[in-house]
Order: structure tokens, then sequence, then C-alpha cells
């Protein structure tokens, strides 16, 4: 039978990441949903009642969780951190209000989204500037 082959968590920081990422993603899922459904489940043996304050914040909880993972890659992720800059500058400057735009300008294309520019993204992979996480 053949072994699989052994990762070092060391040989590969990327490697490292992408679990820490998906170890606090699945984290995330699991805390902001199993209450929710517990409850849910105690609710129809008559254990919880359906208009409590503790089922309605699981519910709550349950829902408010949708926003996790953006929040998530954004820690874990600079690129998602500038779309998001992208993003929220984009939206102040439709709401009136002006923000300094970043050094890195990002470039519509012909279907109005923007992207960041990739010379300067792999320039700072390439240079091993971009950000770690410290989770």
């Amino acid at each position: 039978m053949k072994s699989l082959p052994q990762i070092s968590s060391n040989s590969d920081p990327q490697l490292k990441k992408v679990t820490i990422v998906a170890v606090l993603t699945c984290s995330a899922l699991i805390l902001g949903w199993l209450p929710g459904r517990i409850t849910f489940m105690l609710s129809k043996f008559g254990y919880v009642n359906t208009k409590g304050i503790l089922h309605n914040s699981f519910i709550m909880m349950t829902f408010c969780n949708s926003c996790a993972n953006p929040v998530l890659y954004g820690m874990c992720n600079s690129r998602f951190r500038a779309e998001y800059k992208i993003v929220f500058n984009k939206v102040l400057t439709l709401c009136g209000t002006s923000v300094t735009p970043s050094s890195s300008a990002a470039v519509p294309d012909s279907t109005g989204i923007l992207h960041l520019p990739r010379s300067s993204v792999k320039s700072d992979v390439q240079r091993g500037t971009h950000e770690q996480s410290t989770l």
C-alpha cells in the first residue's frame, strides 16, 4: 500500500496560512450555526420556546454568520483587504464622502468591476513583503 507524502508545516508557509483560514472558516460556521440548529431541534420537542429570547438570539447569530467569511478573508489576505478598500472607497464616493485613494489605484474593466493592478500584487509576493496573518 502506498503511503501519503509527509508534509512539514514549516516547509510551506502558504500551506500553513491556507490551513489556518480553513480552520477559522469551519470554526465560524460551526459556532454560528450549531446553537441555532440545537435550539430549533429542542423547540420541536418542547424544551425551548420559539418566541423566547434565547432561541431568537441564536437565530440572529445564524444570520450574522453569513458575514464571517468576508471578515476572515479580509483579516488573512492582503489582496482581499486591498479590494475591500477599493469597494468601500467607491461606496463612500457615491455617498458623497471622499477618501484619499491608496497607492495602488483600481482599474475598472469593461463591465465596471474594479481590479487591482497585477504588477503591484506580483511585486509584493515576489519580494516576500506581502502581509502574513498574525492570528
